[in-house]
């Protein structure tokens, strides 16, 4: 969980250090206007971040899989966007999302680990966290070496679907894990 974790912050400040080269660079926003998308994005993410209790009770364990869908879903849309408006709509579906997964995980912290070693796994979620934060400028130059990408648009495309693929393992697991819970009735 740490390690998948660690992909999700690379993303996540990926995305965040990587879209103002794509407004930019596909010439439909200035550095000014980058700074608006991400900032908004950011002070969206607090408002999601703050109510994840109640996004939880409505949706419970398909916490992770709905928020990378909208993870998915966020980066494709900035990845193919050629405007600001549309820029903007998939900054602000990213920025809501990924702080409701990392809520929910960190919130799942007492449910896989045993109750003696529920610290050490918050710290190692921790490092996991700072070292997927110091390593994604790294990661995003092999994935931009990769896709061949100067500006950032087709490292965003394949981005997308490496979410898309884990939304798809993380509903694979939810229905299972619910599947499981659910106990038959005797009558």
């Amino acid at each position: 969980m740490a390690l998948f974790f660690f992909f999700l912050v690379m993303i996540h400040i990926a995305i965040i250090v990587h879209l103002p080269f794509i407004v930019t660079g596909l010439k439909y926003g200035t550095a000014a206007n980058a700074g608006m998308i991400t900032g908004s994005m950011t002070i969206l993410g607090v408002i999601a971040a703050i109510l994840y209790g109640q996004i939880y009770k409505v949706i419970g364990h398909f916490v992770l899989p709905i928020g990378l869908a909208f993870l998915a879903v966020g980066v494709l849309i900035m990845a193919f966007s050629r405007s600001f408006a549309v820029t903007l709509t998939g900054a602000w579906i990213f920025g809501v999302a990924y702080p409701l997964i990392a809520a929910h995980m960190f919130n799942n912290v007492s449910k896989v680990a045993s109750p003696n070693s529920e610290t050490l796994t918050a710290s190692i979620f921790l490092v996991g966290t700072n070292s997927g934060a110091l390593l994604a400028p790294y990661g995003i130059k092999l994935l931009a070496v990769i896709t061949n990408d100067t500006i950032g648009a087709k490292t965003f495309v394949l981005l997308g679907r490496l979410l898309a693929v884990a939304t798809l393992v993380a509903f694979g697991i939810s229905l299972r894990t619910s599947r499981k819970k659910v106990k038959p009735s005797l009558t």
